[in-house]
């Protein structure tokens, strides 16, 4: 939800849907709740749903229903307007179709800030049709969708007598971060406490990460921890800013969504919040959803975001705050690393990275002399990497040859040399394990049809990479 929209376009409405039940009563005086906060219309809409309504006692002629249903309609619209919210009521009928592509239509008309529904409905299809009206909101609707469980933490927090506890399921992909700035956003209604938590399995994170250390399943590594720890940290301040958030990381051998829905109760969360990729229905069929397994069976309430609903303009812009050059000691690496030095900003750190092939066996342990040591051939190699990471802080530039607004005895500087018989693969894990904001190569600019023959470094760590990626050419002569 976008709490405040620019001058020119008109404010959006929240969009609450109701069925008069007791559930979709406490939507709605949720979705009042968040109208009256941020200033938003609330737009109160019910569905005339002839497989369900028509089907009442007591119900023999349409047009009276449809008049009774209107009245009662009306009366909502009144008991909700008593709260100082500007509340309009919206009657709509299925015209055949299910109560659920009547909402649909009906938003996408309209395209809410933010559309709040109760978790049950008592519509008739909900018990064989595949998921109720608020899960078909919530994974196909380009706005933020509130399914609400229990009024009482958001009414109470409305009156400032409590904070609402916020717990935000996040991976590392650019859909949390709008679930983030969604999140962050409820801030400007009243006090939050924000956690944000992040669940993996460890083998499939020591691989993506390229960690060192050896393979685990049923814990991560540390290593991988504390990488995972550092890029989710960065992550949240980047979206959240500086404010006080807890981060928790932790390994998960069963499902994700069964362990996020675990901690979010022992953190005694009000509300849930989740990205959505809208996947079409068959895909989720065999690739199950966290998000949606979150939203059937978490007891709190649960807010599912997707991407569109802050469009790229419209979130925080990215920070480089980690840069991470790749160097052979060539000339043209060398060029690469003060590219990098001249683009940091004050409390950026360099990254420096020197890739060798890895040992082989015999090599690592040859057979020992008498009276050798048997760990002599190990000890050598550590002492020829570490030789090589002391190398790559030589060819940093000198303090004064740095531009007058930037101080290097604010900047920092790591250097770290990795084993892979693939130079580009190993950089792009360096970049996932390290956190780099972006990565910073040398570049021979060869022709295309002389790369697609010979390949090139450069060209293989930009197709591999999932962070952007600075080419540094040759010096001009």
């Amino acid at each position: 939800m976008n709490l405040s929209s620019p001058d020119s376009k008109p404010v959006r409405p929240i969009f609450c849907g109701t069925d008069f039940s007791n559930n979709s009563a406490r939507a709605a005086r949720v979705a009042a709740v968040f109208a009256k906060g941020s200033g938003h219309p609330l737009l109160l809409a019910h569905v005339a749903d002839e497989l369900s309504d028509f089907s009442q006692p007591n119900t023999v002629d349409a047009e009276v229903f449809e008049e009774t249903m209107n009245q009662r309609l009306v009366a909502e619209v009144g008991r909700l307007t008593g709260d100082g919210v500007a509340v309009k009521g919206d009657f709509l009928t299925t015209s055949g179709h299910l109560v659920e592509h009547a909402l649909m239509q009906r938003i996408n008309e309209v395209g809410p800030a933010l559309i709040v529904v109760s978790s049950v409905s008592k519509t008739s299809f909900d018990r064989w049709s595949l998921g109720s009206v608020s899960e078909h909101l919530a994974l196909r609707a380009a706005s933020p969708t509130l399914v609400v469980r229990s009024s009482q933490p958001f009414e109470a927090w409305a009156a400032g007598e409590r904070t609402l506890k916020i717990f935000v399921a996040v991976d590392f992909g650019s859909v949390s971060d709008a679930a983030l700035q969604w999140a962050g956003e409820l801030r400007r209604i009243g006090a939050c406490e924000i956690v944000v938590a992040y669940v993996g399995r460890p083998d499939e994170e020591w691989k993506r990460l390229g960690a060192a250390d050896e393979v685990r399943y049923t814990e991560n590594s540390p290593e991988v921890q504390a990488s995972l720890e550092r890029n989710l940290r960065e992550k949240v301040r980047v979206v959240l800013g500086e404010d006080a958030v807890e981060v928790i990381v932790e390994p998960v051998a069963g499902r994700a969504d069964a362990r996020l829905i675990e901690l979010a109760s022992e953190h005694h969360a009000d509300l849930v919040v989740v990205g959505t990729h809208q996947r079409p229905l068959l895909s989720r069929w065999w690739r199950p959803s966290t998000s949606l397994g979150i939203l059937r069976h978490a007891p709190m309430s649960v807010a599912c975001v997707p991407g569109a609903a802050f469009p790229l303009m419209e979130r925080p812009l990215p920070e480089v705050r980690r840069i991470l050059v790749a160097s052979d000691f060539s000339e043209l690496s060398i060029r690469a690393i003060q590219h990098a030095c001249t683009m940091a900003r004050e409390g950026a750190t360099i990254l420096l990275l020197h890739v060798v092939p890895p040992v082989r066996l015999p090599d690592l342990l040859p057979v020992p002399a008498a009276g050798e040591d048997p760990h002599e051939a190990a000890d050598q190699r550590r002492r020829m990497l570490d030789e090589l990471a002391l190398r790559l802080r030589k060819l940093l530039p000198r303090d004064d040859l740095y531009p007058p607004e930037i101080a290097p005895s604010k900047l920092h500087f790591e250097a770290h040399v990795v084993e892979d018989d693939d130079v580009a693969r190993a950089i792009g894990l360096a970049a996932e394990r390290l956190g780099a904001d972006l990565i910073c190569i040398g570049s021979h600019g060869r022709s295309a049809l002389a790369s697609a023959l010979i390949g090139s470094v450069a060209r293989e760590t930009m197709k591999r990479s999932r962070r952007p990626v600075l080419f540094v050419p040759p010096a001009t002569e």
